[in-house]
């Protein structure tokens, strides 16, 4: 129940409500490493991202579980959000020097963060 509803709110960028869920629930047995997952895109969708706390949350899940790719594109998410072409092209490099296998999401990311910024040159 806590998955689906971190879900819908995820996909919704209700970041508040997702961190008020977690609090209640990281000490229990019902959160998942996949909860972190949610945590993190709820972030990257809601209204004003930074990137110092989605690597915040991200330091914490990875003091839990691995982080999956589709974590990672949360991340290069919000550097596309800011206009960030060159943080999310070095974040990418990151990744590929510790093995991380890139996926569509990730690559129509980054081309979606190199034409915005392109074209607002």
């Amino acid at each position: 129940m806590v998955h689906v509803l971190m879900k819908h709110l995820a996909d919704r960028g209700e970041y508040a409500i997702c961190s008020v869920i977690a609090q209640r629930f990281k000490e229990t047995n019902i959160w998942r490493p996949e909860h972190y997952h949610l945590l993190l895109r709820a972030y990257s969708r809601s209204p004003d991202p930074d990137i110092e706390t989605a690597f915040a949350l991200l330091n914490e899940m990875k003091a839990v579980c691995q982080p999956q790719i589709m974590t990672h594109n949360s991340i290069l998410h919000i550097f596309s959000r800011k206009r960030m072409a060159k943080e999310a092209f070095e974040y990418r490099n990151k990744l590929i020097q510790e093995g991380v296998m890139l996926d569509r999401a990730t690559y129509n990311i980054l081309l979606n963060v190199a034409v915005e910024v392109s074209l607002n040159k």
